[in-house]
């Protein structure tokens, strides 16, 4: 035991004297793999996690279905006619919520799951480029390449239909008891009438959780920008008492209502001493923080613009590199508006606004706008917004020079329609100047078209000019006439 124990001390003592020896490089590097590891050790469980969910979603709704269809065949084998249909129905939508519910919960965590792989898949890729290896698994990682009519060849476009599919089986059997219990019937019609409610409330919800994902991922990118510009050039003893500063990072953390939190966040690291500061802060980046007594012109730009991304993780719970991407815009989707195109959502959405405001109803803005082809002369009809600014009505091209655009200029008039009210006026191209405001109002009016304009809604009016070329704004002229 002696022996042992001895044996134990020494080559105790030989790993402290081999890890003293080794230079401060050599165990950063020592650190690095080891955290790659564990890394890679995550990512593997939350894959596992998505597919086992995969697996389980679909044989559990379909279970549930064949159960109730099988207990509603019992009880029809003998029973009263009408306290089957009673047992049935709400047997039917107590099962159909459950499962409505739980299927909700599963996306939702699943949607968790998504933003701390799209973390880890980033983090492995940032180890491998600090240790050299560019080419690695995660650092090179190849994006979906092929792409279909409809959709897009990805796992989360897969995951995205699942869901949606089992969340329209549950919303199938919500609205089919729903609807029998009040005609106190189970008819084909009301199956019917089920199936299209299920389908267009996935639809439409669907449409409208990938635009506010879409406008919250632009959102974060543009306050990051902010951030870092105003931390770069801010003293951390200032970091506090800067609201702007504060401001933009409560919001980038995903609320509004942090500021207070992330204020004492910032007055606590302002007050640490480079000893305590170093356990929450890269060592190799504490110096390049801004500081009164330094000129920021002695210092590298990047190095300044990493640690203060650092800082803002801090501050936000957010990865540094998330926010030092959007701030370099790294990934180069920042300044680039999205491109229009006319797809089958857009038209089936079209179609039901056009419906919509034929027979007058839709939101009080939203007009029919009917030109005329400037080449075939034959009427094109589609829904536009009106702004509203100085007591002037403008109409606003959100999504760039489109047809309507073209033709509208060679008629020099539109055509708007709401129900039976109808009225024809000629159109006047405002200048960049005059245009501005209007844009901004619009963004800020229809979030919608956000993806389509370079500035955030939340940039002056200036940067507003510049977007002008791309989106024409016309101003109404008075009416020539009003049919009704």
């Amino acid at each position: 035991m002696a022996y042992k124990a001895a044996l134990i001390k020494v080559e105790g003592n030989a790993r402290e004297k081999s890890h003293m020896t080794k230079t401060v490089e050599e165990r950063w590097q020592e650190a690095l793999l080891n955290e790659y590891s564990e890394v890679c050790s995550n990512f593997r469980t939350l894959t596992d996690i998505r597919f086992k969910l995969l697996a389980f979603l679909p044989i559990a709704s379909a279970a549930a279905v064949a159960t109730l269809n099988a207990a509603a065949v019992a009880l029809y084998r003998g029973g009263n006619e009408k306290i089957v249909v009673s047992t049935v129905l709400t047997l039917g939508l107590a099962l159909s919520l459950f499962g409505l519910v739980a299927t909700i919960g599963l996306a939702t965590y699943n949607a968790r799951n998504d933003q701390l792989y799209d973390d880890l898949v980033a983090r492995a890729a940032e180890i491998e480029r600090s240790l050299n290896i560019p080419d690695g698994a995660f650092a090179n990682r190849p994006g979906p390449w092929l792409r279909l009519p409809l959709w897009k060849i990805d796992h989360r476009t897969a995951v995205s239909w699942i869901y949606a599919a089992s969340i329209a089986l549950w919303l199938f059997g919500v609205a089919a008891s729903g609807i029998g219990a009040i005609k106190g019937e189970l008819s084909q019609e009301v199956n019917s009438v089920a199936i299209v409610v299920a389908i267009v409330v996935t639809f439409l919800v669907s449409l409208w959780i990938k635009s506010r994902k879409k406008r919250r991922l632009d959102r974060m990118k543009y306050l990051a920008r902010k951030a870092v510009r105003m931390g770069v050039e801010l003293p951390l003893a200032e970091a506090e008492k800067k609201k702007e500063f504060i401001r933009a990072c409560a919001e980038l953390s995903g609320s509004a209502r942090k500021t207070e939190v992330v204020q004492a966040r910032a007055r606590y690291y302002a007050n640490l001493n480079r000893k305590r500061f170093i356990h929450y802060f890269p060592e190799r980046l504490v110096h390049h923080l801004p500081q009164k007594d330094r000129e920021n012109s002695t210092q590298k730009r990047h190095l300044k613009e990493l640690a203060t991304c650092h800082l803002i993780s801090l501050l936000t719970d957010l990865p540094p590199h998330r926010i030092y991407d959007s701030s370099q815009n790294r990934k180069g989707d920042m300044g680039v508006a999205k491109t229009y195109s006319l797809t089958f959502g857009r038209r089936l959405v079209n179609w039901l606004m056009k419906a919509l405001l034929r027979t007058g109803w839709g939101p009080k803005s939203i007009y029919l706008l009917t030109v005329k082809g400037r080449k075939t002369g034959d009427l094109h009809t589609t829904p536009v917004t009106l702004v509203e600014e100085d007591g002037q009505r403008c109409l606003v091209a959100p999504y760039g020079e489109v047809n309507w655009v073209h033709n509208a200029r060679a008629a020099g008039e539109v055509t708007l329609t709401r129900g039976r009210r109808s009225e024809t006026v000629p159109i006047i191209e405002l200048g960049s100047e005059a245009s501005a405001p209007i844009l901004k109002k619009y963004v800020n009016r229809v979030p919608i078209t956000r993806s389509y304009f370079v500035a955030a809604p939340d940039e002056p009016v200036e940067a507003f000019v510049d977007e002008a070329p791309r989106h024409p704004v016309f101003r109404l002229d008075r009416y020539t006439y009003i049919s009704r």
